[in-house]
C-alpha cells in the first residue's frame, strides 16, 4: 500500500518544521505528499515562496508532489496559464483537477504530466469522455476527498462502489485518514475520506480501507506525531492491510432518479425571516453524499450574504418539536466541551450558521440521531411520514421541502 502525507504552505507550520516532517516521512518510506493551494485560510504572504521551496524538496527526496489545482492556483503561485510545463516548473508531480475542466483538458494533461481524479465524484460518463479523448491512463489515479466538517465524510459502501468503479477502468483508488494526534485547522476534528473512521488512527484505519479497495493512503492532517507515521509505515501495519486487501467488482448502483424534485413535508421550527424562503428553493444532494447526513449543494451559494445569528434553546426547541418526535430524543449526551446535549432525531433540518466559518450556510437533513451543536441552527424537521424518503435521496437527486 502506497503512503502519503499532507503539508499546507502558509497555515499551520513554519518552514522549518515542514522540511523535518518530509524527512521523517521519507526516511519511513512515504511516498506521496499532498498539498491544496486554495485554502481561504492560508497566509498569502509566505504561501507561495514556501510552497515552491517544499515542493522541490520533496521532489529531491522522492517523494510524489499532489497538488489540489484550481484557477486560484494561477494567483497563489504567480503563473501565467494552468499548464503542464508551468506547474512541473513549480515542482508539482501530480495535479489533482477537480475544478470543471473539460475531459479534452484533463486529457491533454495526463498526457504530459500525471493527473488525479476526484475519486468521490468520479462516474463512468467522465471516464469513457476521458477515453475518447485519448487520455493516458497510466498517468492517471484516483483521491477521493476529505471532509473537514463532522459527519460530512463518506459511507463506506460509497467508497467501494466508486473504488470499484475505478478499478474497472485500472485507476488506483486512493483515500484520507485522519491524524489523532496533530489535526488541521480551523476545525481541528480530523480530515478522513470515511466518516466512521473520524476518529480511528490511521494505522487501525489502513486495514479497513484496504478491504474496500483503496490502493493507497494519505493522512490528511498536517501534524500528525512521529509515532503515529511509526505506526503506519511499520510493516506489520502495511502487510495486515495487504492480506485483508480486495479488489471487489460490485456492480454499478442503479440509482432512483425521480421525474421532478421530491417533495419532503416539513415542520418549520424558526421564525427568522430567511427560513421560509430559503427553504422555498430546490435542492440537490451533493455528488459525493455524506454517510450522515443530506448535503445540499446549493444553500451556501444561496445564503452567503445572509447574516446567520446562532440560534440556540434547546428547551424551546424540544418544547416546539412535533409530540411524535418526543420518543427520538436519546437523553443527555456528554459533548467534547463537557457540556450535555440531547440528540436531534432523524430529519432534522440544519443551517449552519455565522461561527461555522466556511460553512456557514451550509443546508443539511440529518439521515441519523446528532447532537446539538451551537454552529448549527436547528430551522425544521421532516415530517415523520416523509422520514423514510430520505434514503432515496442519493448522490445528485432533487429535492423540495412542503410546508
Amino acid at each position: 500500500m502506497k503512503l502519503g502525507i499532507s503539508i499546507y504552505p502558509g497555515l499551520d507550520a513554519d518552514r522549518e518544521q515542514s522540511l523535518q516532517f518530509l524527512k521523517n516521512a521519507a526516511a519511513l518510506g512515504y511516498k506521496r505528499v499532498f498539498t491544496s493551494l486554495h485554502l481561504p485560510e492560508s497566509n498569502a504572504a509566505t504561501l507561495r515562496n514556501d510552497a515552491i521551496y517544499l515542493f522541490s524538496f520533496a521532489e529531491q527526496l522522492g517523494m510524489e508532489v499532489i497538488a489540489d489545482i484550481s484557477p486560484l492556483t494561477l494567483k497563489v503561485l504567480d503563473i501565467p496559464e494552468l499548464t503542464p510545463d508551468n506547474l512541473k516548473k513549480m515542482h508539482i508531480t501530480t495535479a489533482r483537477l477537480d475544478f470543471g475542466l473539460t475531459p479534452e483538458t484533463a486529457a491533454a494533461f495526463s498526457r504530459e504530466m500525471n493527473i488525479q481524479l476526484n475519486a468521490s465524484t468520479a462516474r463512468s460518463v467522465q471516464l469513457h469522455a476521458l477515453l475518447k479523448a485519448n487520455a493516458d491512463f497510466s498517468r492517471i489515479d484516483g483521491q477521493h476527498n476529505f471532509y473537514p466538517r463532522p459527519h460530512t465524510g463518506l459511507s463506506s459502501e460509497t467508497i467501494q462502489r466508486q473504488n470499484a468503479l475505478l478499478h474497472r477502468h485500472e485507476i488506483s483508488a486512493g483515500v484520507f485518514a485522519a491524524s489523532q494526534t496533530g489535526k488541521r485547522g480551523p476545525l481541528y476534528a480530523g480530515l478522513p475520506s470515511m466518516e466512521s473512521l473520524r476518529n480511528t488512527a490511521p494505522c487501525d484505519a489502513a486495514p479497513i480501507l484496504t478491504a474496500i479497495g483503496c490502493d493507497s493512503l494519505i493522512i490528511g492532517d498536517s501534524n500528525p506525531s512521529l509515532k503515529e507515521l511509526e505506526a503506519l509505515a511499520d510493516p506489520s501495519t502495511l502487510a495486515k492491510a495487504d492480506a485483508r486487501y480486495s479488489r471487489k467488482a460490485l456492480p454499478p448502483k442503479k440509482e432512483w432518479q425521480p421525474d421532478k424534485p421530491l417533495p419532503l413535508h416539513i415542520h418549520v421550527l424558526s421564525s427568522a425571516p430567511y427560513v421560509k424562503p430559503l427553504l422555498s428553493g430546490t435542492f440537490t444532494n451533493r455528488p459525493d453524499p455524506a454517510a450522515d447526513v443530506i448535503r445540499t449543494n446549493e444553500s451556501r451559494a444561496i445564503a452567503k450574504d445572509l447574516a446567520i445569528l446562532p440560534e440556540r434553546n434547546e428547551n424551546k426547541l424540544i418544547a416546539e418539536m412535533p409530540k411524535e418526535y418526543a420518543a427520538v430524543f436519546a437523553g443527555p449526551q456528554l459533548l467534547a466541551n463537557g457540556k450535555r446535549s440531547s440528540l436531534l432525531p432523524t430529519g432534522t433540518i440544519l443551517l449552519d450558521n455565522d461561527n461555522y466559518g466556511r460553512y456557514k450556510g451550509e443546508l443539511q437533513i440529518l439521515m441519523a440521531p446528532q447532537p446539538f451543536d451551537p454552529r448549527s441552527n436547528v430551522i425544521a424537521q421532516v415530517r415523520k411520514e416523509d422520514v423514510p424518503l430520505l434514503s432515496l435521496i442519493t448522490a445528485e437527486i432533487p429535492f423540495r421541502f412542503l410546508m
